[in-house]
């Protein structure tokens, strides 16, 4: 009898936990349905799977050519400008946080047009290299959509 007493406490123990819980996840649902509008925001969430790849492509090689294209300029500037740096006795700290810190943001904008001209034809010769848009053209995909981004109605 001692025992059955045990085995009913622990089951009606572990019942008010199974309740507990249950009421706290019914609290987040109704978070989660309050909160539903939020994914709305999400800007990706507009654009199909093709749109988001070709995006990534295009922005990771518009960063790579940026990087690439102000890391040479800074080279060819710091030998260029040594000479000035050296006889005015400038401190490393000053170069670096001063100059270099209002250079690279200069530059880059300056020569944005032409990274996003270099960004597109490696894009698009990239792409053609590994026949990705043969398969995208293949799958159906006009050649005025591939050009352009297109958002979904929701």
């Amino acid at each position: 009898m001692k025992k059955e007493k045990k085995t009913f406490a622990k089951i009606r123990r572990h019942h008010k936990r199974y309740h507990r819980l249950r009421a706290v996840s019914r609290g987040m649902c109704r978070v989660g349905h309050w909160l539903r509008w939020l994914r709305y925001l999400n800007p990706f969430h507009y654009l199909t799977r093709i749109d988001r790849y070709l995006i990534k492509k295009f922005i990771g090689t518009y960063i790579y050519s940026i990087i690439l294209i102000i890391s040479i300029s800074i080279v060819f500037d710091i030998n260029e400008n040594l000479a000035k740096f050296t006889t005015n006795h400038a401190p490393l700290k000053a170069i670096v946080f001063d100059y270099y810190a209002n250079f690279v943001p200069y530059f880059a904008n300056l020569f944005s047009p032409l990274f996003v001209f270099i960004a597109v034809i490696f894009f698009t010769s990239k792409l053609a290299g590994n026949s990705e848009i043969i398969a995208m053209l293949a799958s159906g995909l006009s050649f005025k959509r591939l050009m352009r981004p297109y958002f979904r109605k929701i």
